[in-house]
This record gives structure tokens, C-alpha cells and sequence, in this order.
């Protein structure tokens, strides 16, 4: 390696009945540090030690998600919250939510599953592929921030 890059990692998951990248609630270990001998790989291990630990709180959270009703007003006024929202946006991710309703009940799990669903598969253009890593991750950002947004919380308290 030539070190003219610098080390980056994101702890997250994956959903294997879908692919649909996980997105957390906390962007709690989000990193990058420079391919220099003052790189501390321990400090490194201690970060992804305690991301883990955050990641089992996560998961216990998703699990209430699944039994968490949601009308579609609610999912309409949680979509209007995404940065960059749009009419266009809006009703891809509503279409999506309706899809994942069908299979398992209108709750803040299918809502979830949406936005991850949009924010790993939906199409890039073709002359933004070499660029699609990038994509992912800033809709990865836009969904955080969704979950994070009262409307979101409420729903899923």
C-alpha cells in the first residue's frame, strides 16, 4: 500500500434478506486517519470495540420498529423531513414504503427498510458511476438525518 490515501471506515450492517444497507440513528464511528506511522491501530480496535456495543443497542431499537405503527400521513410528514426533499423523491420512497407495507404491515420497520432500500439500490446515472460509493454514503447521511428528526422519533418511540 502506498499510504497516498488516507484509512477510512463506517460501521454499519447489512440486511441479508435484502442487501439494503443498515443505517444507524449515530454516525458514532464514522473515521479516517492518515497511513502514517503515528496511526494507532489500538486506539482503532478500542473505537470499533465500543461501535459494536453501540451497534447491540441499534439492533434492540429495530426490533421495536418491526410492532411500530405508522399511518401514511405519518410517513408522508417523515419523508418531507429528508434533506433535499422533493415531490419527486417523496413519492419514490412512499411507493417503496407501500411495497415493504405489503409484506410486513405499515410500521416504522417498513419505513426504514424504504429509506435503506432507496439509499443502497436506487439507480445512480451512468456518468456517476465511478462516483457511487459517494452517493450511497451522502443518502446514507440523509436517511440518519430522517431518524433523527422528531417526526421519525416520535413514530418510533
Amino acid at each position: 500500500y502506498d499510504g497516498s490515501c488516507s484509512l477510512q471506515w463506517n460501521v454499519g450492517g447489512l440486511r441479508f434478506a435484502c442487501a439494503n444497507g443498515m443505517v444507524l440513528m449515530d454516525d458514532f464511528l464514522k473515521a479516517y486517519g492518515k497511513h502514517t506511522r503515528n496511526l494507532d491501530i489500538a486506539k482503532v480496535v478500542k473505537e470499533v470495540n465500543n461501535a459494536l456495543h453501540i451497534y447491540l443497542h441499534q439492533a434492540e431499537q429495530w426490533q421495536g420498529w418491526i410492532n411500530a405503527p405508522v399511518t401514511e400521513a405519518q410517513v408522508r410528514h417523515i419523508l418531507q423531513q429528508m434533506p433535499g426533499h422533493n415531490d419527486v423523491l417523496e413519492n419514490k420512497l412512499f411507493g417503496y414504503f407501500q411495497d415493504e407495507a405489503q409484506d410486513q404491515g405499515a410500521t416504522v420497520w417498513s419505513l426504514y427498510n424504504a429509506m435503506t432500500f432507496w439509499s443502497t439500490h436506487e439507480d445512480v446515472r451512468a456518468s456517476s458511476e465511478g462516483n457511487r460509493a459517494s452517493i450511497v454514503v451522502d443518502r446514507e447521511r440523509k436517511v440518519r438525518s430522517v431518524m433523527n428528526n422528531p417526526a421519525f422519533l416520535a413514530a418510533a418511540a
